[in-house]
């Protein structure tokens, strides 16, 4: 807080407003989220209601709030205090229950990479048309969901990318660009609309180029730094595979120097050219200490009983809205006939409905159902997950 803020506070003098990258949502509970950090914040009603009038137009001693509670707003920077009134909308996004706040939107299945784990296996030139991406962007902002993924393919393959760009920018989500990075230049990064960038980096330089070509980690590596380098927050998703677990304490200090905002690290599961090709996969008993090395990245989850991405839902670039980009045969129909139809006609899985006898399974809740069945069956455990908590379930 300014020493000018502090004065206003103190005479209560100053005009009450949110800030630009505030938003209200109604999801399971009355919640605040702010975009840039990506916290969300469950509030109260009565709390709810009175952000709504926190919009520039009236004096603190107007709203008259609880001193511990404005104090806090100002802290956390979800609010400030204006010297001048300033109106600004104030955007509530009305979820569903249960509330989809992740999208995941493969806009294309162009690519310049042939991955050997890629799941989406042959890429081809399908790509989501623009008048859907646009009124995608403004359902999922009505919906009140939080992040917005972009994904491919390569997204930057997509003819419309430079709009695509524009479109995300400044929406009341957090938009987040999936990209193998090796397509990535000044031109892109000087029109930079999405709040983080997410390149995928699977190793050192021999581990990473065994899995996705020649030459791919060096150009990888230059658009890390170059995002670093232009201000624009960067996140790292890392694959562990049978020629690169052995890399990952060294990656450390990689991720640790590009000041990366999250690290994920994850396994690939058999589908797409991954099929058949069991050598890409790790030893199962190396996995654990390599996937707690993961930080950031906070799932914003609920208390629902539904299991696996009880709060994604997945646009392929075919249109299909699909539980994940995994499930390709269990959709909630074409995007086209509205993002609330698609999201309440999902197939869903209940803990209760697994056939997991585990005192661990309410923290694991079940973890990838695509994985277990590759391994146990449709309703069976997922090992990687059960080896975290120090199981083996492997079937066989």
């Amino acid at each position: 807080m300014t020493r000018s803020e502090r004065a206003r506070l103190d005479s209560q003098d100053g005009y009450l407003a949110l800030e630009s990258d505030v938003y209200l949502k109604k999801l399971e509970e009355p919640s605040v989220y702010k975009t840039v950090t990506d916290s969300l914040y469950e509030v109260d009603q009565n709390a709810f209601d009175f952000l709504q009038k926190c919009d520039g137009s009236l004096k603190v001693r107007e709203l008259n709030p609880p001193a511990d509670f404005l104090e806090y707003l100002l802290n956390e920077n979800l609010a400030s205090l204006p010297e001048n009134a300033c109106v600004n909308e104030i955007k509530v996004g009305t979820n569903l229950k249960p509330s989809l706040r992740y999208l995941l939107v493969e806009i294309t299945s162009r690519c310049n990479l042939a991955c050997r784990h890629c799941y989406q296996g042959e890429a081809k030139a399908v790509d989501l048309d623009m008048d859907i991406l646009s009124q995608l962007a403004d359902d999922f902002e009505d919906i009140g969901g939080l992040r917005l993924i972009i994904s491919g393919g390569e997204p930057l393959l997509h003819p419309g990318f430079k709009e695509i760009n524009r479109l995300v920018k400044g929406r009341a989500f957090r938009s987040i660009l999936l990209s193998n990075g090796t397509l990535i230049d000044e031109n892109h990064i000087a029109d930079m609309g999405f709040n983080e960038v997410q390149i995928s980096l699977d190793g050192l330089e021999d581990g990473h180029d065994y899995l996705r070509g020649k030459g791919s980690f060096q150009k990888s590596i230059s658009a890390l730094k170059l995002l670093k380098e232009r201000g624009v927050p960067v996140s790292i998703a890392s694959m562990v595979h049978s020629q690169n677990w052995h890399e990952f304490e060294q990656m450390k200090e990689i991720v640790k120097g590009l000041g990366a905002v999250s690290w994920s690290i994850d396994v690939p599961s058999e589908s797409g050219r991954l099929t058949g090709r069991q050598e890409i996969l790790p030893p199962l008993d190396k996995l654990k200490s390599i996937l707690e090395m993961q930080f950031g990245s906070e799932i914003h989850d609920s208390k629902s009983d539904l299991v696996c991405g009880a709060h994604l839902g997945c646009v392929q670039s075919s249109g299909i809205f699909t539980k994940c980009g995994f499930y390709t045969n269990r959709t909630g129909g074409h995007i086209g006939e509205g993002m609330r139809k698609c999201w309440l006609n999902l197939p869903r899985m209940r803990l209760s409905e697994l056939a997991c006898d585990c005192e661990f399974l309410k923290e694991c809740r079940g973890g990838c159902r695509y994985r277990a069945e590759c391994y146990n069956g449709e309703k069976g455990a997922d090992p990687i997950k059960c080896r975290i908590y120090g199981i083996n379930t492997v079937a066989g």
